[in-house]
């Protein structure tokens, strides 16, 4: 019933983007459930901090549907309009990473909402199949955040400062 229930959120007019809350199995760990809250890697939504850094629900997904500042790759959808606004999604994120909250900021920024629903919950099993390796993937992954946060907060006065704070 995903796009039964995904279709619905659509009627209203300022809603430019749906998705859910994305379960990582395998993630449940005592540590993981603790250390993630404490460096600010997980949230209560979807959401952008002070340093550009994007924040995942990563336990749970709060009862009430809320606003989001981006939408997890896995579990999103948009209105046709609104990516048509933003010009889509930006190629120079690569194969995988940040594209998605990307796109996600760029669709706010360009007025509309985005809605996070328990309702539309999946679970994510990534396949280790064709990964690269830890330093290659740790290096392309960090040149994607610093190119997402000089896109989330590059505008303002010691945007590196924060980014360097909150790294």
């Amino acid at each position: 019933d995903w796009v039964e229930t995904l279709a619905s959120y659509y009627a209203d007019q300022t809603v430019g983007g749906v998705g859910g809350f994305v379960q990582h199995p395998g993630n449940r760990r005592l540590s993981t459930r603790i250390l993630r809250p404490i460096l600010g890697l997980s949230a209560h939504r979807y959401r952008i901090d002070w340093g550009g850094f994007h924040a995942i629900p990563w336990a749970s997904h709060p009862e009430r549907d809320q606003d989001a500042d981006w939408l997890s790759g896995c579990n999103m959808s948009f209105r046709r309009v609104a990516l048509e606004d933003v010009r889509g999604f930006d190629e120079g994120y690569g194969d995988y990473g940040y594209d998605d909250v990307d796109v996600g900021l760029r669709i706010r920024r360009a007025g509309w909402r985005l809605v996070s629903t328990r309702r539309l919950s999946v679970r994510h099993n990534p396949s280790g199949v064709n990964r690269a390796s830890l330093p290659d993937l740790v290096q392309a992954e960090e040149a994607r955040r610093v190119r997402f946060v000089r896109r989330a907060i590059g505008h303002r006065r010691g945007w590196r400062l924060r980014y360097l704070a909150r790294f």
